[in-house]
Order: structure tokens, then C-alpha cells, then sequence
């Protein structure tokens, strides 16, 4: 709002994207280093929010199974809320904007239902990262279910709430790739700046390590795949585990899961 000139559109947009990878630092004249500094959050003074949902889809998978995605986005405001919803399919090398937006209002109160979003609402197919950004603070989340009721056999899943924004280092557990579990590591770079991440998978018994490798992730990239294709580096005769663990570190923050699904049932187990 003019308090701050010659500053690029790109990089308010990354901003007001992720704003805790960013700080403010004044200066003035007895503190020439820095008289204010400290790191960015959300402005709530305008009711406004922005989250991300590192993975929603429509998709069928090995054994038979059959994700969806539903959608819930709850106004707890007196204000009726604008949302808007942008999509990033799956895609390695970046994109430069969502692939398809869609907008709705949500009332003072109401709970928003969209089930099946990706297809129903979104009219898509396949996996992505979903930025939702309303006009009020609304509070959003997904279930990613294995859906089996065509088949009378109900449905299995996990949930996952919207976050304002992703990390520059996690721990990821409760994985395993047997005949019982396959499990798939994802990520999604909410932003339109590339971050290179080193993935490390480690034995659960000592830390040892298992396999390691440095990505380059660029703007707005998702991808999900087989945890042994993202750390390719691990010998074949160490990639049947009945549990280990992923550690990471990235130069700016990202979205970075497992996804566990039990093979006989096709249950998923989803972890940041």
C-alpha cells in the first residue's frame, strides 16, 4: 500500500504466499545494522487466509483401490467468506500458474461440502496441490479416501487440515515397503521459487543411512511417487522395510509427506 516501493509483483506474490520465509529488518541511524527486524506472518486484520493442502486427488491405484477427495471449508466468521481454490497438477518441472481456479462463497456459520472436489468441483483428474485463499478466516480440510461403496465394501482414508505454510525440514515415520505397505513420498512447492531438498531415508533401529538424495524442486512442483524413486540411491537388497524413517532439509520451505496404504486393504496412513 505504498509503504514500501520498487518491490516486483512476483516476489509480493511469494510474499503473501509463504510470508514466514520472509523478514523485515529497519534500520536507522544509532542502530545501522538493524533497529527492528522479525520475521513475517499472515496479516488477520482483514479476516483473510491463505493454506495449503499438499495432496488431494481422484485416482485409482494398485490393488484395486480407488481415491477421492473430499472437501471441507468452515466460515466461523459473521462475514460471508469469498474462497477461492487453486489447483497445481502433478508435475515435476514447475508450472507458472494453478492449473484450473474455481471460486465459491461459504455463509456466517456454514460448512462448505464438496466432496469429490477434484473431480466435482475442480474437474480433474489425477493428483495435485491445492492454495486456498478467502477474504475471511476460514479453516479448511480434506479426507482422501479409498472408495469402495459402488462395490459395498465402504471406505478407508486419512484427513489432512490446511496449513498457511510448508517447512524447511521434517521427520517423516511410520513408513514401510513390504508385502503388507507401499509407501509413496510427495511434495509440493507452494511457491514460484525453486528449493532444493536432501531426502535421507534411515534405518529405525540406529539411524543408519539407508539412501540419500538432493533435489531440485521447482515453483508450484508436485509430485508423488514410489519412496525408492525419490531416493533412488538405496540399494535393492535394503528396500523391503518393515519400518523406517525420512529425514529432510530444503532451502525454503516445502510440503513433504509419506503416504502409507496397506496392501491388502487399501487403508492410508498419511505423514508430515
Amino acid at each position: 500500500n505504498g509503504t514500501v516501493s520498487g518491490v516486483s509483483q512476483t516476489l509480493i506474490d511469494e510474499i503473501l504466499a509463504n510470508p514466514s520465509g520472509f523478514y523485515v529488518n529497519v534500520h536507522n541511524a544509532e542502530f545501522p545494522g538493524g533497529a527492528i527486524r522479525g520475521q513475517l506472518v499472515a496479516s488477520s486484520g482483514d479476516g483473510s487466509s491463505t493454506s495449503f493442502i499438499p495432496v488431494i486427488g481422484k485416482v485409482t491405484g494398485a490393488n484395486s483401490t480407488n481415491f477421492v477427495t473430499d472437501l471441507r471449508v468452515v466460515n466461523n466468521g459473521g462475514t460471508t467468506a469469498n474462497v477461492t481454490l487453486d489447483y497445481y497438477a502433478q508435475n515435476s518441472g514447475g508450472l507458472s500458474a494453478a492449473t484450473t481456479t474455481k471460486t465459491f462463497t461459504v455463509a456466517p456459520g456454514e460448512q462448505k461440502l464438496l466432496n469429490d472436489v477434484v473431480g466435482a468441483t475442480l474437474v480433474q483428474s489425477g493428483l495435485g496441490g491445492l492454495k486456498i485463499t478467502s477474504d475471511q478466516n476460514v479453516v479448511a480440510s480434506a479426507r482422501i479416501i479409498n472408495d469402495l461403496r459402488a462395490q459395498s465394501l465402504g471406505t478407508a482414508g486419512f484427513a489432512v487440515n490446511a496449513e498457511e505454510s510448508g517447512q524447511t525440514a521434517g521427520t517423516i515415520t511410520f513408513l514401510a515397503q513390504s508385502a503388507d505397505y507401499r509407501t509413496n513420498l510427495g511434495y509440493f512447492n507452494n511457491t514460484s521459487t525453486s528449493a532444493t531438498v536432501t531426502l535421507t531415508a534411515r534405518n529405525s533401529a540406529d539411524g543408519s543411512v539407508l539412501g540419500t538424495n538432493t533435489l531440485t524442486i521447482p515453483g508450484f512442483a508436485m509430485v508423488q511417487q514410489p519412496v525408492f524413486s525419490a531416493i533412488s540411491s538405496v540399494p535393492e537388497a535394503n528396500r523391503t522395510q518393515n519400518d523406517f524413517y525420512i529425514t529432510w532439509t530444503s532451502t525454503s520451505p516445502l510440503f513433504i509427506y509419506g503416504a502409507v496404504t496397506d496392501n491388502k486393504t487399501g487403508d492410508a496412513v498419511f505423514n508430515q
